[in-house]
């Protein structure tokens, strides 16, 4: 069954969550039995919860979040939904439901730019893999929405690869229905969209996407470029704020940007990396 993994921010309890990824797998044989023993709790328990009648606790939602293969967001997602549920008052209920807003805002800001018609192209598993597997594919992608950008010749100069590896990716990308050719241009055609298990997919794209600023923010114009490199000695309530803050940047960020203005005139490439030890 082919979804959009938006859809899953659309449902508004656990129960609504169990349900549609039960239904997702349809076809699964005793899936219900499965849940149950990813969330450590027998079965009748888990059709109480599918009723209304009982809840599930943090740990069993987060197993059943690694069950799923879910991305973090789906994650902070699913969690929020289940802390909202056994709020035991409005003010914390709210605080939930701000979060739960929070995360709505930036999965459609993330997936669709407001106003854009362009339709939305789930990838296979094997293409999105593909797909993620090296910085050519998205940025030769989105590189064909730019005036001037929409030829191999033009796309092998702007990145300094070579003109067969550029094509190479635009055959890849116009068999995904990505991108279609019109004489010796490419012309992006589809927005791209992994499938519902991306968590496999994030170590691997945010290190292309990473090498690619590296390798890039020297060679650019002073002006369009942030390099910064510091460490801290902090507390835990100072990292949970800087989590936080860096989190709200992104969100505006991609709101910002979710306000379409054709035509684009650059790719730019924005990766964060935070670690604590």
């Amino acid at each position: 069954m082919e979804i959009s993994h938006v859809d899953l921010f659309n449902q508004n309890s656990c129960r609504e969550i169990l349900n549609f990824m039960i239904k997702l797998n349809a076809d699964v044989k005793a899936y219900k039995s499965s849940l149950a023993n990813a969330a450590g709790c027998h079965l009748s328990f888990l059709s109480l919860v599918l009723a209304d009648k009982a809840f599930l606790g943090s740990e069993r939602v987060f197993a059943l979040c690694r069950f799923w293969n879910f991305s973090e967001l789906e994650t902070d997602y699913f969690m929020a939904v289940a802390h909202k549920e056994k709020s035991t008052s409005k003010h914390l209920a709210d605080k939930y439901s701000r979060d739960i807003d929070k995360i709505r805002k930036q999965t459609r800001a993330v997936n669709i730019r407001l106003g854009d018609k362009t339709p939305t192209i789930q990838l296979s598993m094997d293409a999105a893999f593909e797909y993620a597997s090296s910085w050519y594919f998205p940025l030769i992608h989105h590189g064909t929405k730019i005036p001037g950008l929409q030829s191999v010749k033009s796309l092998s100069e702007r990145f300094l690869i070579k003109e067969e590896h550029v094509k190479e990716t635009l055959d890849a990308l116009e068999a995904w229905n990505l991108v279609s050719r019109e004489g010796n241009n490419w012309r992006y055609s589809n927005h791209s969209e992994f499938p519902i298990d991306l968590s496999r997919f994030h170590k691997q794209f945010h290190q292309e996407m990473r090498y690619k600023v590296a390798s890039a923010a020297y060679d650019s114009d002073r002006t369009e470029r942030i390099r910064f490199s510091s460490y801290f000695s902090i507390t835990n309530e100072d990292l949970t704020w800087i989590n936080d803050l860096f989190r709200e940047v992104i969100t505006t960020i991609s709101n910002r940007l979710a306000i379409a203005n054709p035509p684009d005139d650059k790719i730019v490439i924005l990766c964060i990396d935070l670690a604590g030890f």
